[in-house]
């Protein structure tokens, strides 16, 4: 067992003196392990935790949904602001129910 954790700390020590991903390895295993120490055995609750994880998923997808529309919407108000007669002209098809493409609400 000595022979083990001679091993791991010499392990250890060829990480941090091999450069900066030695290091960078070495700080992420002890942020682990502190985090795995405080979530089982400290303040943080586990189940807290996924439900924490859960609703920020569904916050995420809520999130991207409302972005698609806030870009629709800006879509809209700058061709509304470019007076786009295409644009015109499909609002006129899909709102005011003219099947023919050919006609025009407002010719600009």
């Amino acid at each position: 067992m000595k022979e083990k954790i001679k091993n791991f700390f010499s392990f250890m020590g060829r990480a941090w003196s091999d450069g900066i991903y030695g290091k960078f390895g070495i700080l992420l295993t002890i942020f682990a392990a502190f985090m795995f120490v405080r979530m089982f055995w400290g303040e943080v609750n586990v189940q807290r935790f996924v439900i924490n994880i859960w609703r920020l998923n569904s916050e995420q997808e809520q999130l991207a949904a409302e972005q698609a529309e806030l870009n629709a919407i800006r879509h809209h108000i700058e061709l509304l602001q470019g007076y786009s007669s295409d644009y015109v002209e499909e609002l006129g098809l899909k709102y005011l129910n003219i099947g023919d493409p050919k006609v025009r609400i407002l010719k600009i």
